[in-house]
């Protein structure tokens, strides 16, 4: 053949492998292109594993199997390179350390079978695959069908796939490993926001519990009078009046910790009027402040046009916004809520006269893991509300000086104004 020929068939097979990223899909992918260029029956693919370093019972290096063409079970084999008899370690030494190749052909006799990859081919063509000066492993073809030897022109082609192989199966490892490393890290961070949201429910759970406190009191004592006054239906009517109310209060408290603990990153988009998020937010944490006089509570809430975002999420900021701002006022002081629409966005403002920040401390705030709270915080609270705002195609300011407390406002286009 041509050497154009050649150089023609290399291309195409670099054209084939060059885009695949994914390793099984790679290495079938070359093994069936070195047949099909070389034009022969089979071909093999084996990668170079690396045994325990030392003697004794320690596992040699091998060859292993990764992908065949053309080839039936037992039709090719692992082979162990150390230890092995002194002609067979000479054969694949001499592959493994000169980056040459090791040829079998059935006319020439040489190589017994018992160490050849392709036993049940009458010739054989097998050359490294090299990848920095090191072998990972070889390529093999072969052919039941003649004993006669491989040519040059067999040899270049196959040394050509070889070389774009190794290139391409690095790279396949690479992207694996980067693949696996960033899926192990999505896990970690989803981790580190169900912890963040579970921190936000304890920090409700004081005020929850003291909440159902209240429900339960007012039925046990209207339950109790009902009882005494079981003649007067007119108390006893005013009784379950109240018994219901209690329930509905108790049952309305359920719902929203419900809903504020079953967000999902998945959740579809609906327009939404946040000041009903607003003032579901500030019921669920009322419990927190309504017993503290040092700490007073304005709200300014207004209905306002519907944005599209998923509901449940941005509750959940709102929750952890009005959660920082009362942890920002140990000693108390005044909390500002109040919602906005303006130049086509719909928002809520919440302001605190707490401890304000420092440039430095500001700076950083958005941060992931960055908290000023030490182990009673993750670091996650703030860079979880900017990543919602940024979803949602909005945006979360913060605006603060130290002794001058913190202002943020969280706003989100209205949907008629994409």
């Amino acid at each position: 053949p041509e050497p154009h020929t050649a150089y023609e068939a290399l291309l195409r097979v670099a054209e084939a492998v060059g885009t695949l990223s994914d390793l099984p899909t790679l290495l079938n992918r070359i093994a069936g292109l070195s047949a099909e260029t070389v034009r022969v029956d089979v071909s093999a693919l084996h990668l170079l594993e690396i045994g325990a370093p030392g003697g004794g019972c320690a596992p040699p290096d091998s060859l292993r199997v990764a992908a065949t063409h053309g080839l039936r079970a037992g039709e090719t084999r692992t082979l162990a390179l150390r230890p092995v008899t002194p002609n067979m370690d000479a054969v694949w030494d001499q592959v493994r350390a000169t980056r040459l190749y090791a040829a079998f052909s059935e006319a020439e006799g040489n190589l017994p079978a018992r160490w050849r990859l392709l036993p049940a081919c009458r010739a054989a063509l097998t050359v490294p695959l090299i990848f920095q000066e090191e072998m990972i492993g070889c390529l093999s073809v072969g052919t039941r069908q003649r004993g006669q030897p491989f040519g040059l022109f067999e040899l270049t082609v196959l040394a050509g796939i070889a070389n774009q192989a190794a290139v391409a199966i690095q790279n396949a490892r690479l992207y694996a490993q980067a693949q696996a490393a960033l899926r192990a890290q999505q896990e970690s961070q989803q981790r580190l926001v169900e912890s963040e949201r579970l921190r936000a429910l304890g920090e409700m759970a004081a005020g929850v519990a003291h909440n159902f406190s209240n429900v339960m009191t007012g039925i046990l004592a209207n339950t109790q009078l009902a009882r005494q006054q079981a003649g007067d239906p007119q108390t006893v009517a005013r009784c379950l009046d109240t018994i219901e109310r209690a329930a509905q209060a108790g049952q309305s408290t359920v719902e929203r910790i419900r809903a504020f603990s079953s967000t999902r990153p998945d959740a579809p988009e609906t327009p939404t009027d946040l000041s009903v998020l607003v003032r579901q937010a500030l019921d669920l944490l009322r419990p927190q402040w309504v017993e503290r006089t040092d700490l007073q509570v304005q709200a300014d809430i207004a209905p306002l046009p519907p944005v599209r975002v998923a509901p449940a999420e941005v509750s959940e900021v709102i929750v952890n916004l009005l959660i920082n701002a009362v942890q920002a006022m140990p000693d108390g002081g005044t909390l500002q809520v109040a919602t906005f629409a303006e130049r086509r966005s719909a928002g809520v403002r919440i302001v605190d006269t707490g401890s304000g920040m420092t440039p430095d401390v500001r700076a950083r705030v958005f941060e992931p893991f960055f908290t000023t709270k030490g182990n009673a915080g993750s670091g996650l609270g703030l860079s979880t509300a900017y990543g919602t705002a940024t979803r949602y195609r909005g945006t979360i300011s913060l605006h603060t000086a130290p002794g001058r407390g913190t202002h943020v406002e969280l706003r989100f286009p209205v949907a008629n104004s994409d």
